[in-house]
């Protein structure tokens, strides 16, 4: 690969539940793309979102293109089929890539409030099978979880500990954008990790 683009997919959860941080998520989600423009490269940015349907709200757009976005709360959470359908679509478009064109950097951050109720298409094991090649492949899987053991639910998916952090729900914002920093921090070092202090901020 030879060229420097950076390829963010955001799965965002937009159950019903999240209407009570309706706000905070969408602040989060300009905060985290804010962070990004210090990362090296040219990054392109996809949502996603989810309920008992998925959806993209836009696909592979440049960071100083992303357009104003509101979060519209409501249905059940089909994490797994989000998830899943996700990485196939992420994989269908760059398969099909010269490999010169292929994004030198690929990383996914999924947010979500709740726990997985409606799925109809993808298993936990099919989806751990996805992200684990996925990973194997270079790329990072992030997980952030409000008010649940994120850890262990990301293992459960394939995703390693550190790439995964609860948060409070009142604290969708700060988690976002200590996201965003981590990320960039990663995309110098190659190494993917949350910080002790950012892990504390999310959950204070």
């Amino acid at each position: 690969m030879t060229n420097d683009t950076r390829l963010v997919t955001i799965v965002l959860d937009r159950s019903g539940s999240m209407m009570a941080t309706k706000a905070d998520a969408e602040g989060g989600l300009r905060a985290f793309l804010e962070t990004q423009k210090e990362a090296p490269g040219r990054t392109l940015v996809t949502l996603r979102q989810f309920d008992n349907e998925h959806e993209t709200v836009f696909e592979r757009v440049p960071l100083a293109d992303v357009p104003a976005f509101e979060l519209r709360p409501r249905g059940m959470t089909a994490l797994l089929d989000a998830i899943g359908s996700t990485i196939a679509s992420v994989n269908e478009h760059v398969d099909g890539l010269d490999e010169d064109d292929r994004p030198a950097e690929i990383v996914y951050v999924i947010i979500t409030d709740g726990q997985e109720n409606c799925s109809l298409e993808w298993t936990l094991d099919r989806v751990k099978e996805a992200i684990t090649a996925e990973r194997d492949k270079g790329r990072a899987v992030v997980f952030l979880a409000a008010d649940q053991d994120a850890i262990t639910v990301g293992a459960s998916m394939g995703i390693g500990a550190n790439t995964s952090m609860s948060y409070g729900g009142d604290n969708t914002a700060v988690a976002m954008a200590s996201t965003g920093e981590m990320l960039t921090r990663g995309s110098r070092s190659g190494r993917y990790e949350f910080t002790d202090d950012e892990r504390d901020e999310a959950t204070s």
